[in-house]
């Protein structure tokens, strides 16, 4: 795989206006002005990481509005980032808001879709990172939707990611209507649902999420509240009913303090602050019609329930917060934050982790020094060094060029990439939680990473998983629980790498070269979801069989009694949700992908 040029690096570091010193191993971005993305002046909205053209380098995507034509910069994997102005998706002049990214008609490479007030535009990938339009009415089937935000997500698990569209009300031209939901039928066309919650009511609704943050197998929905006034108001928290009744519906919630609290709410994303292995919650807020802001806000999860977290500086100090992107910027093993303000007199936010979920801000001088009003906000790892770098999207009626950090960590933890493919998933893994198990002297740690289209604002971070490892000499364990069910397991992984996993097949490590085997072959059973108290049906359950089990998503195993070889057992003592059912055999594994209902 290539690396930067040195010499070309060099040159770049020499047009450096501000350089951040700290100590090794501290937090610590430079403002890079030499690349064109930090060059181009205008209204961007969203910003996204996304290997746009297949060759394994992050390449760069922005939004723009006021009917100026969008912005990409291709990755020439040597450390530049060239302007692209080939294809409709950035020749034709649009105003638009919000982007997502993933692979609607599963045929292997990144596609597009893009909102704003004149309408929304699907753009479908040759494969060599040409997009181009398609006919709306088409693969719709209505002529046109107008919105804000957009995010993919498989929200009924048969492999096709779908499409939420939010719809801002009074804060787009044209009529006002309602969010716009789309199943994908996996023919290339996608119908709207409109008997669900989330297009029951016009609002000034935000940015969507897809988070299974009740950890049941099903993707739920997250959407901002937005109003951007002087009268707050509830996010949305819509469950998903998948895994509880075998049929996608979308319940609204109503109690619980994300969907009580009156706030300005502008993205919501499920991460893993403490490292325990549960979801916490974060919310930033905007705020700017109410006295000049208000504060963000975090959710720990404290066995389930939710708890807000008050006494912390990520969340006690007022705030103009739009983007956020989530990552570990110093390697040590934790998530940190890098916050878009969107003020043009407040700079943008970097907040430290101390592994705990207690969150110290990160004096920057080169981010203290840029000072504009920033919205969408994106890491990833451009330059393909082990830390992730961020790209910011600003916009306003005195704008400031975009910005590009160059992440300067200096010490010496290492890292991990991992970018997944789904097979029976959906290709991009959108939806997919990757887990990973290091020891650092007597302690043990578990990090959580969910591949999502939308985490920002208006656009999303690499999905590329980084992580850092801290000291750790070994990943001791990675499970991926994609969104079919299925689990992919593997031990004793070398750091400093990045590993690509085919769901079901091989693990290839790209550097150094290595191909890490995963004994799946495919297994059938029946019935399948199956529920609480029933029988389930084994194939070829005969001598060659050594052991059966149901593995969890946190890669818990549970022995099924097979003495009888007979095939047929009842399920019992677990829990609803997804598991990996295994069968061992003396020539190797079988596994399925398995939903037990109540």
């Amino acid at each position: 795989m290539r690396t930067p040029n040195s010499s070309k690096t060099l040159s770049i570091l020499l047009l450096l206006a501000f350089v951040t010193l700290s100590s090794s191993g501290q937090i610590s971005f430079t403002r890079n002005f030499s690349q064109p993305p930090a060059q181009v002046t205008g209204d961007s909205r969203g910003v996204s990481w996304i290997d746009v053209n297949g060759d394994s380098f992050d390449d760069l995507f922005i939004t723009r509005s006021a009917g100026q034509t969008d912005l990409v910069f291709i990755n020439d994997g040597d450390g530049d980032l060239i302007r692209s102005t080939s294809g409709d998706f950035v020749q034709a002049a649009r105003s638009n808001n919000g982007q997502c990214w993933a692979d609607y008609d599963n045929d292997g490479d990144a596609d597009l879709f893009t909102t704003g007030g004149s309408g929304s535009v699907l753009f479908t990938n040759d494969g060599t990172g040409n997009l181009s339009s398609t006919n709306f009415l088409t693969i719709f089937g209505i002529s046109l939707a107008t919105g804000w935000a957009c995010a993919w997500g498989d929200m009924d698990r048969d492999g096709w990611v779908d499409l939420v569209i939010t719809h801002p009300a009074g804060f787009v031209g044209g009529t006002i209507t309602s969010n716009w939901l789309f199943r994908n039928r996996g023919d290339g066309k996608f119908e709207r649902l409109t008997s669900t919650p989330v297009d029951d009511v016009f609002a000034p609704f935000t940015i969507p999420t897809w988070y299974d943050f009740d950890l049941d197998g099903d993707l739920d929905l997250f959407i901002g509240s937005g109003p951007a006034t002087n009268s707050p108001g509830p996010d949305n928290v819509y469950v998903n009913q998948l895994v509880e009744t075998g049929t996608f519906s979308l319940v609204k919630q109503t109690s619980g303090p994300i969907a009580n609290g009156l706030r300005d709410g502008q993205v919501i994303n499920w991460i893993d602050v403490d490292n325990d292995r549960d979801l916490d919650a974060f919310i930033t807020n905007w705020g700017g019609g109410l006295g000049g802001g208000l504060a963000d806000e975090l959710f720990r999860n404290n066995n389930g329930v939710m708890v807000k977290d008050q006494n912390n500086p990520l969340t006690n100090a007022t705030f103009v917060s739009l983007g956020q992107a989530w990552g570990d910027y110093d390697n040590d093993g934790d998530l940190d934050v890098f916050i878009a303000e969107g003020s043009t007199n407040r700079p943008n936010q970097i907040f430290s982790n101390d592994g705990q979920g207690i969150f110290t801000r990160v004096n920057s001088a080169s981010v203290n020094a840029a000072i504009a009003a920033s919205w969408g906000i994106a890491a990833g790892d451009y330059d393909n060094d082990g830390d992730l770098d961020v790209a910011v999207a600003n916009t306003g009626s005195s704008v400031a060029p975009n910005y590009l950090f160059i992440n300067d960590y200096a010490g010496s933890n290492s890292w991990l990439k991992v970018k997944l493919q789904g097979a029976t998933s959906n290709r991009a893994g959108i939806g997919a939680r990757v887990h990973i198990q290091t020891t650092e002297g007597n302690d043990k740690k578990w990090q959580v990473r969910d591949v999502s289209s939308q985490n920002s604002f208006n656009g999303m971070n690499s999905l590329v998983q980084h992580f850092g490892l801290g000291s750790a000499t070994v990943v001791d364990s990675l499970v991926v629980e994609w969104p079919s069910g299925m689990v992919t397991s593997i031990r004793q992984i070398m750091p400093n790498q990045r590993l690509d996993i085919i769901e079901g097949r091989l693990v290839t490590a790209v550097e150094p070269g290595n191909e890490i085997p995963v004994e799946v072959r495919p297994l059938q059973v029946y019935p399948n979801p199956v529920r609480i108290g029933d029988s389930i049906q084994i194939p070829s359950m005969d001598a060659s069989v050594r052991r059966v089990y149901f593995m969890d998503i946190l890669g818990r195993t549970f022995s099924v009694d097979d003495s009888h070889r007979g095939g047929n057992f009842v399920v019992s003592d677990l829990n609803p949700g997804s598991y990996l059912l295994v069968v061992e055999r003396l020539t190797g594994r079988q596994a399925a992908p398995v939903v037990i209902l109540r």
